[in-house]
């Protein structure tokens, strides 16, 4: 079968992973002259957010993240995911610089645009659940949507008297209820399935987090009409402006080295950035599987929720 020939199925769970892996770099290596003549790779907007690339995605994670003797960081968040919150509270360096203490004084609120805007989210009220240490109401929190209404802006950093950040004891609390598989009782929470093969795609296939073609007016209504008609020429516009588009370069949609991808890579790996996501695809695929899905399937759905 041939790489272009594999790029149109929606079933690859047939294909070994390093026939996925090589079917995959021929087509994002493949390169054409453009109408300038100059050489392109002109398939790198053909395989993004493909089935192609997000199960060669699931095969390269799995392959890393099921190491017995992978990163010590990576076995921590595997066992991390089996502990107390309270005890991941006590632990997890992103909690742990995040949060000191407390004297209830409400700035973080008056400065928080998400509790402004979102009457389901109260900074102050995730403080007061992580200060209980009472697992019930931890586990309550971490399965609400709530948890996934801050912006993460840093309002509330700048302004807390004790030096607190908010936003850090939040995105710390994000990590744990994905490990444990809580997020997927609320909406906002199993959107970060779709989250994970969007930003965490770009960040392992491009080298960024989010690439110009992914800003489509059908997802991206409220950037307006003038929106529209440029993304109708979004290649033009961004060659318009200097961008080096599917060739080697160092701006907007390049096509990145291999060895600077490997590099990249590997800070995932260490960081420990595998084991959550792996534990994002186990626990999305028995939720898929409960509800007669295919992980693909799953993926559509929760991306269109809420």
């Amino acid at each position: 079968m041939t790489p272009s020939e594999m790029l149109e199925l929606r079933d690859l769970s047939g294909h070994g992973e390093e026939e996925l892996c090589l079917a995959y770099e021929s087509l994002r290596s493949e390169r054409a002259q453009d109408a300038d003549g100059t050489w392109i790779h002109s398939r790198l907007g053909a395989v993004m957010g493909t089935p192609l690339e997000r199960e060669k995605d699931r095969r390269e994670v799995h392959s890393l993240a099921t190491k017995p003797l992978g990163p010590e960081l990576q076995r921590w968040y595997r066992q991390a995911a089996e502990r107390p919150v309270a005890w991941w509270l006590d632990h997890h360096l992103g909690a742990r610089h995040s949060f000191h203490s407390c004297m209830a004084c409400g700035v973080c609120v008056s400065q928080c645009p998400g509790a402004r805007f979102h009457p389901g989210y109260n900074p102050r009220q995730v403080v007061d659940v992580a200060l209980s240490r009472d697992e019930a109401r931890l586990e309550e929190l971490l399965s609400t949507d709530a948890l996934w209404l801050c912006g993460q802006c840093g309002q509330c950093a700048a302004r807390c008297p004790r030096d607190n950040s908010i936003m850090g004891l939040v995105s710390s609390l994000r990590q744990i209820a994905q490990l444990k598989g809580w997020h997927l009782r609320s909406t906002r929470g199993r959107q970060q399935y779709f989250a994970r093969h969007l930003w965490g795609a770009n960040l392992w296939n491009r080298g960024v987090s989010m690439h110009f073609r992914n800003l489509r007016p059908a997802t991206h209504g409220d950037f307006g009409p003038r929106w529209a008609a440029w993304f109708e020429h979004a290649d033009e516009q961004m060659r318009r402006v200097g961008a080096s588009v599917d060739h080697d370069g160092d701006f907007g949609g390049r096509h990145p080295h291999r060895d600077t991808l490997a590099e990249l890579r590997a800070c995932f790996v260490v960081g420990g950035s595998i084991a959550l996501w792996q534990q994002l695809e186990d626990h999305a695929a028995s939720d898929a599987e409960a509800a007669g899905m295919t992980p693909d399937e799953y993926l559509q759905q929760v991306g269109r929720e809420g």
